[in-house]
């Protein structure tokens, strides 16, 4: 912003100062050096009001809801998680369940963690994962699967360094801000995830095993598996 004071105002100024009496005079100019303060810090003050309103960070963008689910259908889930994990221990190390929030409504915000377990076999600790809420728009090429009703299958490791790499074109459909290399650190391999739907996709199952499947008849194993936990689990997070 640039205001030019020619000659001609400023005497103009000093004329209207000179007739002033002595408090209208320090009043006047308490507000010329405020206005001439504004004046020289306009362009900070539009920059940051700018980004205020225009550009605020994924943080505060993203506030994730609440979903509706009672303590006692998580205290169902966390009992069926159990059975399923000491019936599969072998190949198992962690399983997530995730519902869809906000509730009841097509057009979704994120996904948060309801429950889940990891096989003490394992250095396997969810909380280190950044999983407990994640908004859609992260790891498209899960959500998008899962929110087509299909199983999201795939070797962990491939997410970061086959999918994210930079060269990609596809790259920001696996953008997400969970820590894939730590839990491939820890003891998993492959993940495995279910959609849970009735009269829509309410949730899934995420299962997350030790090993990436030998061959197809492993996986189709492994499928089964985080379906069967899926339709075990799908009531207490829809009703």
């Amino acid at each position: 912003m640039n205001i030019n004071f020619d000659s001609g105002m400023i005497t103009k100024i000093l004329e209207i100062f000179a007739g002033m009496r002595t408090f209208k005079a320090i009043a006047f100019v308490m507000c010329i050096i405020v206005g001439f303060v504004v004046y020289k810090t306009s362009d900070a003050w539009i920059t940051a009001i700018d980004n205020t309103l225009n550009h605020k960070t994924q943080s505060e963008l993203f506030v994730p809801a609440k979903s509706n689910i009672s303590s006692t259908a998580v205290e169902s889930i966390n009992t069926l998680l159990k059975k399923s994990m000491q019936q599969n221990s072998d190949v198992i190390g962690m399983i997530g369940v995730y519902k869809f929030v906000p509730d009841n409504n097509t057009f979704y915000q994120g996904r948060v963690l309801v429950a889940s377990i990891t096989n003490p076999d394992t250095r396997l600790d969810i909380k280190k994962y950044h999983v407990d809420s994640v908004p859609i728009s992260a790891f498209r090429a899960q959500t998008n699967t899962l929110l087509n009703g299909k199983v999201f299958a795939e070797e962990i490791e491939k997410i970061y360094t086959t999918y994210m790499a930079p060269d990609n074109e596809n790259r920001e459909e696996y953008l997400s801000p969970i820590n894939f290399p730590a839990i491939v650190n820890d003891g998993a391999r492959y993940m495995v995830s279910v959609p849970v739907r009735y009269s829509k996709i309410e949730g899934y199952v995420s299962v997350y095993f030790k090993m990436v499947p030998k061959d197809q008849e492993e996986l189709s194993k492994y499928i089964e598996i985080a379906k069967t936990m899926a339709g075990e689990v799908g009531y207490f997070i829809t009703f």
